[in-house]
């Protein structure tokens, strides 16, 4: 059996670990080039497309809000369309407006390509 002295033990084991300290720095290193690519993706891709839909959300609800608008015009006075008529288009322009937010939430290029978060 080879006898090692002490000095040549610590040696070792003090190789050893400056070894794993190098594999645990590389496997650093590539993890945080990950996270640098999805944060990269998150605000290219999501927060805009968190934006539009949002944006969707709140013509949605002055959607609803014109909708209520005109029920409440047409029990007030049915016989007199002159202001239903301005709150119909009202309601036309937002659902337009509804449908183009939720569109450009559709085009975010990402969501067509397919998410890569493994």
């Amino acid at each position: 059996m080879i006898r090692l002295s002490i000095r040549r033990k610590i040696m070792g084991i003090a190789v050893a670990l400056v070894v794993l300290m190098a594999i645990t720095a590389v496997l650093s290193m590539v993890s945080v080039m990950q996270v640098g690519e999805r944060l990269e993706e998150l605000t290219q891709s999501y927060i805009p497309a968190y934006g539009d839909l949002a944006r969707a959300n709140i013509r949605s609800v002055e959607r609803a809000l014109a909708l209520r608008r005109m029920v409440i015009e047409k029990i007030r006075s049915p016989s007199n369309e002159g202001p239903l008529a301005v709150i119909r288009s009202t309601f036309e322009a937002k659902g337009l407006e509804v449908e183009g937010e939720a569109k450009a939430a559709r085009t975010i290029p990402t969501w067509q390509s397919g998410l890569n978060w493994v």
